[in-house]
């Protein structure tokens, strides 16, 4: 990752893989596994993240989705606010690559009615 300085600083193991290699940031001193940069990362139920997503794309309200996947809304409410903050990262980032490439300016259909709901 350029801008980013770390080094390799061992690894852990979990129940579904025998080695999850960590980093040091070489800046803080701080490690952290490829994890830490994930969207599923500490949540208790990453399963739900596809449906949930899908439920919201497709216009279903948060109670709603909740019912049907048998969890509370308010788990919902929390998926959908991670989910929008990593569309965000995902729009900014984009964006960054294609800097300099395009010689008309980019624009986001309906991104304005929504953008602070």
């Amino acid at each position: 990752m350029p801008g980013y300085r770390f080094r390799r600083h061992g690894s852990y193991a979990t129940r579904r893989r025998s080695a999850v290699p960590r980093f040091r940031c070489l800046v803080c001193q701080r490690t952290f596994s490829r994890q830490s940069f994930a969207v599923s990362y500490y949540l208790k139920r990453p399963e739900l993240l596809v449906p949930v997503a899908a439920g919201l794309q497709a216009g279903s309200a948060h109670r709603q989705l909740a019912r049907t996947l048998g969890c509370a809304h308010s788990t919902v409410t929390r998926l959908s606010a991670r989910l929008g903050r990593h569309a965000m990262l995902l729009s900014a980032h984009a964006l960054q690559h294609l800097e300099g490439q395009l010689a008309e300016p980019v624009v986001l259909d309906h991104f304005e009615t929504f953008e602070f709901t």
